[in-house]
């Protein structure tokens, strides 16, 4: 009895490494892009996934994270193809191990919305409120999904991330406030010192797809933050001040003219 018991979990364990294998592509897509909207609060988007079975190399076609709304600019980050090279192996185990991801040359943007607030801080804020629910919502997924085919719950390691060459836009759009004539727009470009990022996940069983996003969207939105004030954007800060100004000046007036700023005072 135990021998039958025993070659039944090898046929579970077995359909499931088929599954997949041969369902990968379309399980990452759908896996990066249900649960990265849900770190990151805005949509993101893979749009295209490519593999070859024979040595695990593969790219990932157009990758994109939408700005919060209230943003002119449509992205936050955004890359036409991403490098990325699975250990084949690793597919019937309880971790995928991801030997490296390469993304050379992505676009990024730092809006301005006020000399306090930005998209940047916006999502970052948002991995940091968001990753905990997420990470319920994996272990959720997990267990409404068949014995064997829970990829949901798959956990991952991933021995290399580099991200080279970033050029990051510090924008400040002309935002059309009512009221305000001549509000200023800004664009400035910066390259970012190249990312590297190691071993998530290693040492352990694994880390959660929910988690190794949060991880690798965590480092980057620092390195920006980090590079917008080691280049002292002062020109895109005293733009961003002086809208604010005009702003707040023109609910003044508006004020003003209806004779409520002069009974509020009294």
């Amino acid at each position: 009895m135990k021998k039958y018991i025993f070659l039944a979990f090898l046929v579970i364990i077995g359909a499931g490494g088929y599954y997949l294998f041969n369902n990968l592509e379309i399980i990452v897509r759908k896996l990066v892009n249900k649960y990265g909207s849900e770190i990151t609060g805005t949509k993101v988007d893979l749009q295209g996934f490519k593999l070859n079975l024979a040595n695990g190399e593969g790219k990932i076609e157009k990758f994109t994270v939408a700005n919060p709304k209230g943003y002119e600019t449509p992205y936050l980050f955004s890359t036409d193809e991403i490098y990325v090279r699975v250990n084949m192996k690793s597919l019937t185990s309880n971790a995928i191990v991801i030997e490296e991801i390469r993304v050379d040359k992505p676009a990024m943007t730092y809006e301005m919305l006020s000399v306090m607030q930005n998209n940047v801080g916006d999502i970052l804020k948002n991995v940091k409120n968001n990753t905990q629910s997420a990470e319920e919502k994996v272990k959720e997924d997990a267990k409404k999904e068949p014995a064997g085919n829970a990829k949901a719950g798959k956990k991952v390691i991933i021995n290399k991330i580099s991200i080279n060459a970033t050029n990051l836009a510090a924008v400040i759009p002309s935002q059309g406030i009512e009221g305000v004539i001549e509000t200023k727009a800004v664009d400035k470009t910066i390259v970012l010192p190249d990312i590297v990022i190691k071993d998530i996940g290693k040492g352990k069983d694994g880390d959660s797809i929910v988690t190794a996003i949060s991880k690798v969207m965590t480092r980057i939105l620092d390195e920006a933050t980090s590079a917008v004030a080691k280049n002292k954007l002062d020109d895109v800060k005293a733009v961003a001040k002086e809208n604010l100004d005009k702003a707040i000046d023109s609910v003044k007036e508006k004020i003003d003219a209806k004779g409520i700023f002069d009974k509020l005072k009294k």
